[in-house]
């Protein structure tokens, strides 16, 4: 572990890192919490997604390395078509100055998901908020 530790800190832009000692911590912090090898691979993704993001590996846009088991577990979670559309925004982006680009393609799965939820309840039923509005346009 000590070696993926080491090498996480090493691939860093240290530019960019005002708190070094904070910054190491976090990487042990997310090893002990998730070691190398453990957890979901891009096997375990659909097949056009695992492409998607073995050709971003291929043309070294990204390395393996770069998207850690917890985005791969949340991209499965999402379903095939959410999972498209995220490793898309994913592609879409100059990812060289994206430092995390696990934590960039997490913040991308979670703006996905707040758009279908938006979007389920926008186009279902009334929530209490529609209710208030269309009183206070009563003027009550």
């Amino acid at each position: 572990m000590a070696d993926c530790v080491v090498d996480k800190f090493c691939e860093a832009n240290m530019a960019r890192i005002t708190n070094k000692s904070g910054f190491l911590m976090g990487i042990i912090r997310r090893m002990e919490l998730e070691p190398p090898g453990s957890g979901p691979t891009l096997g375990d993704l659909p097949r056009g997604i695992r492409r998607k993001l073995e050709d971003l590996i291929e043309d070294r846009k990204i390395s393996s390395k770069d998207i850690e088991a917890r985005a791969i577990g949340e991209l499965r979670d999402l379903g095939e078509e959410q999972g498209f559309e995220a490793v898309e925004r994913f592609c879409a982006t100059n990812l060289d100055s994206v430092r995390s680009k696990t934590g960039f393609l997490m913040g991308i799965i979670k703006r996905i998901r707040e758009e279908s939820r938006v979007s389920s309840r926008s186009g279902g039923s009334r929530g209490y908020d529609d209710r208030r509005d269309d009183r206070h346009d009563r003027r009550y």
